[in-house]
């Protein structure tokens, strides 16, 4: 088997031995194909939310996959501007799901693009290295009040006494020039050989080894399911004066649960929030016009909350994007090197509007205002007033009055920003507030313990109607025109 690598191209394809089993190949919903071997199942491939694709299979989440040449789908149609190089969530699952015991390994063609992965990693899981948080503010928004975003990233960066690194959730393995890359697995308890897998990259395809005999030959190009657009109704759409349509109302692990993702409306257009993949087609199943959504706000680039932001900008055009400057350039970062881009591209595609935090902004009406909540990377929540009404939308946020307090105790916030933490506006006509998965998020007994007049007016997200105890008052938002969350605005 060492001398495989060295040999295999002079060996003619005729006289190789093959051992093809279909049964080892499985080519998943969202795209990407999974190769079982004595190394453990190799994906190839990573459209978003492929793990979810494991999850309702059974199986576990592959550690190992093989990173397209095409790690960002340029081609026009109904894929274009998807990440096929998603990742992020395999390595959250590997690694968080294990107590930080198990990270994926990542095989990539060159040194070039583990850099660029290296880039991606940074964003999203210990956020920006250089911050100017001064830029994200009105001038005269109080200085105590401010979080200190670099002391609580910080804080967020250490998982179980130890400081994450991108190291720390992955691996990197490179193809030789030769086209060819070794994998390694783990012996056996009773000991033995350690098993090894080769994989070869040329003319279009890998070939996969196993023992010196071809197991399996996979197509280099990721090919991507055909979204489904079809209307789900027979009626048109009239979007409400003010209201929230729920696109999706889970999270990235959740393998049944849409990926959550808004539309708000203000005097009847729509701003989107966090696109879920494919928003389009799933607007056209809703029986929305996309022409009606012309804005985008991010509220942190976690590949859950913005895999479908460039999609939905090259789709439909200029659109304009909302965030502050600080989670803006992130997304530019990270996306530059996802996609082999420049940056400064990317920064034309779209007109930016920036949000600054204690100055309100006028959309279509409707006032906006911004603030940051607490998250392990830099993520804004908002509130809208409308015709009499008022929205808030919490975004990602770990809203636990026990370790808000602790943060204050540990000096990672101040006074300010421990009392503007701990007084989360609850008083709208609506609340659209998450319940992930704790540590980064807010735990559900958070919500649980609310006055009941404030769980009659909220909607729990980015959760699962699973996770909702019963008798507790709490209701998960529904998704679709069907259930959207209208306002009887004194405007209408």
């Amino acid at each position: 088997m060492s001398e495989l690598s060295e040999s295999i191209k002079e060996v003619d394809e005729d006289e190789e031995e093959t051992e093809l089993d279909p049964s080892r190949v499985v080519h998943l919903k969202r795209g990407g194909v999974q190769v079982t071997t004595s190394c453990g199942t190799i994906q190839f491939g990573m459209p978003p939310e492929t793990i979810k694709d494991s999850m309702l299979l059974g199986v576990p989440i592959p550690r190992i996959f093989v990173v397209p040449p095409e790690r960002f789908n340029r081609r026009l149609g109904p894929n274009e501007g998807i990440n096929i190089a998603e990742f992020e969530f395999p390595a959250y699952a590997a690694f968080f799901f294990t107590g930080g015991n198990a990270k994926v390994q990542l095989l990539v063609s060159n040194q070039e693009v583990e850099e660029r992965i290296r880039t991606v990693m940074q964003e999203t899981l210990l956020g920006p290295q250089e911050i100017d948080i001064e830029s994200d503010f009105a001038d005269d928004f109080p200085r105590e009040n401010m979080p200190d975003l670099r002391k609580e990233l910080n804080y967020f960066g250490v998982f179980m006494g130890k400081q994450l690194t991108v190291d720390g959730l992955l691996n990197f393995n490179q193809f030789s020039q030769k086209g060819m890359a070794t994998i390694r697995g783990e012996p056996s308890e009773e000991g033995g050989e350690v098993p090894v897998v080769q994989i070869q990259h040329a003319n279009g395809e890998y070939t996969v080894y196993e023992n010196d005999k071809i197991v399996a030959v996979v197509d280099e190009e990721i090919k991507l399911p055909i979204p489904d657009s079809t209307p789900r109704f027979e009626t048109s759409f009239r979007p409400p004066l003010f209201g929230v349509t729920i696109l999706g109302n889970s999270h990235g692990f959740n393998p049944v649960g849409k990926t959550s993702g808004y539309v708000v409306w203000v005097n009847r257009r729509g701003i989107m929030v966090d696109p879920p993949p494919h928003s389009t087609s799933i607007l056209q199943q809703q029986c929305i016009p996309p022409s009606l959504i012309d804005g985008v706000i991010i509220t942190h680039c976690h590949a859950d909350h913005d895999a479908g932001t460039f999609q939905k900008i090259l789709r439909e055009g200029r659109v304009t994007l909302m965030t502050t400057p600080t989670i803006m350039y992130s997304f530019l970062r990270k996306y530059a090197a996802l996609s082999g881009l420049d940056l400064e591209f990317l920064r034309g595609v779209f007109h930016y509007r920036a949000v600054s935090i204690g100055q309100p902004i006028k959309i279509r009406g409707g006032r906006f205002e911004f603030f940051y909540t607490l998250h392990s990377i830099p993520c804004i929540g908002f509130s809208v007033h409308f015709g009499g009404k008022s929205m808030v939308f919490s975004a990602d946020h770990m809203n636990d009055p026990v370790a808000i307090n602790k943060l204050y105790e540990q000096e990672v916030v101040s006074s300010g920003r421990r009392d503007t933490l701990l007084n989360f506006p609850w008083n709208h006509d609506i609340i659209l507030h998450e319940a992930g998965i704790p540590p980064i998020h807010t735990p559900m007994e958070t919500l649980v313990a609310l006055p009941e007049e404030v769980k009659a007016k909220l909607y729990v997200v980015h959760s699962d109607s699973k996770k909702i105890p019963e008798g507790s008052g709490l209701k998960l938002a529904k998704e679709g025109v069907k259930k959207h969350v209208k306002f009887a605005s004194r405007a209408a």
